[in-house]
């Protein structure tokens, strides 16, 4: 069995900013998200209390969200019915009120619960979910956590 891999090379004028940033190339869905249709968010712009030190729980920090909300779109394209799609502009905005109102020591900790809130608020299948936190490092662009989670299954009353 031979293994090949596709490397994909996008240039584009320098815009202020990083000129190779990975996360303009979109991943194909694997792992929780296999065989699920994907609605994304990228590179939202949240402020938190966030961090283990003293000085990062002094003020607000800007912290970056991706996320990949495993779903089946066919029911809301073929009504073209947003009531049977994920609202990603209800998800975003959830998910900066939510930040804006928490305090974490731990990113891990914020993207478990930005997790749970799109299942379970939203009906996600399946989710990855990348918190950054943009200057926490000296001379790194950004630190993170990406977690991938499947929705638990709800039991039924014979299992």
């Amino acid at each position: 069995m031979s293994h090949s891999t596709r490397l994909e090379i996008v240039t584009f004028p320098f815009i202020g900013g990083s000129i190779y940033d990975p996360r303009l190339m979109e991943p194909t869905p694997h792992g929780v998200l296999a065989g699920l249709d994907v609605v994304t968010i990228r590179n939202l712009r949240a402020w938190t209390l966030i961090g283990v030190f003293p000085h990062e729980r002094e003020m607000r920090q800007e912290i970056r969200i991706d996320a990949w909300l495993g779903t089946d779109t066919r029911a809301a394209a073929a009504g073209d019915d947003l009531t049977k799609a994920i609202d990603y502009g209800a998800v975003a905005n959830a998910f900066r009120e939510h930040a804006g109102g928490a305090t974490y020591a731990l990113v891990e900790t914020m993207v478990e619960e930005l997790a749970e809130i799109a299942m379970t608020r939203f009906g996600a299948t399946a989710v990855r979910i990348s918190v950054e936190k943009p200057g926490a490092v000296p001379g790194v662009d950004s630190v993170g956590v990406i977690i991938e989670r499947p929705r638990p299954h709800q039991k039924t009353p014979a299992g």
